[in-house]
């Protein structure tokens, strides 16, 4: 029932599988369905108490595998006590009325603080205290006593989030921290020293996660004023084809990877350029020699397409975000604006930290005051439905809060790109619901080459993440970690 929830939820995840239309970032219960809808999710899981078995209804035949995935995944498919949930004022009424108004609860502004900030669940740790951004503590949780295999923790786990990479680095060298994550790359160097010196452990391996800048094609420009009353832009700046094919070309990819991420610069494979959001490691992924009008750092080209557009010499001072204490993409975010700046004077950029829990809760649709930020997606199930259900189907977490709808489109006289981003939706549509695995493969190859067309992303980095964690720290029980360092 949170499907429709803004900004976006996972729980679309799992209930495409058991609920029929199920579409992401669209509410399942309506006033207009919601005794259907009510009787639909009623039956989509069922349950014995006498023989102690719960029953999935899948709405269509799906790999075991590619269900239980979405069953495991942690954002979407947590297991909450009902009557604690009822207590703090959370419980459902199961009627359809009920349904359609506890779907208020999946907005921002609605949500139940007590079950957002101190939840009770299952596992061997709890929330003792929580300050959104600064710090978590978690302790053992009195009601799990421990499972086999699993027993009961005795320990206390505290979780900072520091103001710089430098506090963090700091702290972990000192051996006032355990454990540090996301460090910049600049930070390897010194790393490898503390390992050299047996201070830390460095633990390297792929993922199945991709970061790109997204631009914002509906620009909510009273929204923008709160973030810095010098900056302006037209709110359909970004729905100019050719000024996000534009920009797009003024990045300078090569120069990214090598020296900002650091892969040349530092001797070590931290990430991998890539374009498309089905990324290597998913089926049916198209190497990007095999995508059209993949953009690569050509000023000329970009400059003839910004007259193109019809906005060159339009004045616009804009932020380019970046989530807090990322200084790698910071960095990124200044080369960017200064090669913009060097094919129209007129653009002024200039990159922006906040918080990244404020950026995601900027990204409501019609509110969205970014014109450029910087996010990602990691894998909830490594399946490209995952990725280009969020990334580019109209309703989902990316293309919700930037504007991308076909009845926009079409108001703003854009009719070539209403169409074509039509046909990308279709084509997603028939990718996931095909069994056939060669269609799928066309599917999902042509989805990738029309919004390669669109322009809708600025893909920069498939990263490899690295752990780094004090020597003493070891696998559960003892299990040794295999170190994967260059």
């Amino acid at each position: 029932m949170f499907v429709g929830g803004s900004p976006g939820t996972p729980d679309w995840i799992l209930a495409q599988y058991l609920v029929p239309g199920a579409t992401i970032g669209v509410p399942i219960v309506t006033s207009s369905n919601m005794n259907q809808s009510f009787q639909e999710i009623m039956n989509a899981v069922t349950y014995n108490n006498q023989t102690n078995t719960v029953t999935f209804h899948l709405v269509k035949p799906t790999p075991p595998q590619l269900f239980f995935t979405a069953v495991a995944d942690p954002l979407g498919a947590g297991i909450v006590d009902a009557k604690w949930l009822e207590q703090v004022g959370a419980g459902i009424t199961f009627t359809p009325q009920g349904f359609l108004q506890y779907e208020q609860y999946a907005n921002e502004g609605n949500y139940n603080t007590q079950v957002q900030n101190n939840p009770v669940t299952s596992g061997p740790y709890m929330i003792k205290t929580y300050v959104p951004g600064q710090y978590v503590v978690l302790v053992p949780n009195p009601y799990f006593k421990g499972v086999p295999g699993i027993p009961a923790p005795n320990d206390t786990v505290i979780i900072n989030w520091v103001k710089d990479p430098q506090t963090a680095y700091e702290l972990f060298a000192s051996g006032k921290a355990d454990i540090v994550t996301g460090l910049p790359t600049n930070y390897f160097p010194s790393l490898k020293q503390l390992e050299a010196q047996g201070q830390a452990n460095l633990y390297e391996f792929p993922t199945l996660s991709e970061f790109f800048f997204v631009f914002n094609i509906n620009v909510s420009n009273t929204s923008l004023k709160t973030l810095g009353t010098q900056y302006h832009i037209p709110s359909d700046y970004f729905a100019n084809l050719y000024v996000r094919e534009a920009f797009a070309y003024a990045f300078n990819y090569t120069n990214y990877i090598d020296n900002i991420v650091g892969n040349e610069k530092y001797g070590f494979n931290f990430a991998s350029p890539y374009a498309g959001v089905i990324i290597p490691g998913l089926p049916y992924y198209v190497p990007p020699n095999e995508l059209n009008n993949v953009p690569t750092f050509n000023l000329s080209y970009a400059k003839e397409l910004l007259i193109k557009s019809g906005m060159y010499n339009v004045s616009i001072n804009i932020p380019i975000i970046v989530s807090s204490g990322d200084t790698v993409d910071y960095a990124a975010a200044q080369m960017w604006a200064q090669t913009l700046n060097q094919i129209d004077p007129n653009i002024q950029a200039q990159p922006l930290y906040l918080p990244f829990s404020e950026i995601i809760g900027l990204e409501v649709p019609g509110q969205n005051p970014m014109p450029i930020y910087y996010l990602g997606w990691i894998a909830d199930y490594p399946y490209p439905s995952d990725f280009v259900n969020a990334m580019y189907l109209e309703n989902g977490t990316y293309p919700a809060p930037d504007g991308w709808t076909v009845q926009y489109l079409q108001s703003l006289g854009h009719g070539n790109q209403a169409k074509l981003y039509q046909e990308l939706n279709t084509y997603i549509e028939e990718a996931d619901n095909t069994a056939n695995a060669t269609q799928a493969a066309y599917y999902y190859k042509q989805a990738e080459q029309i919004a390669i067309n669109l322009y809708m992303y600025v893909y920069t980095q498939q990263p490899n993440y690295f752990w780094v964690i004090k020597p003493y720290m070891t696998g559960y029980q003892g299990i040794s970690l295999t170190k994967r360092t260059q």
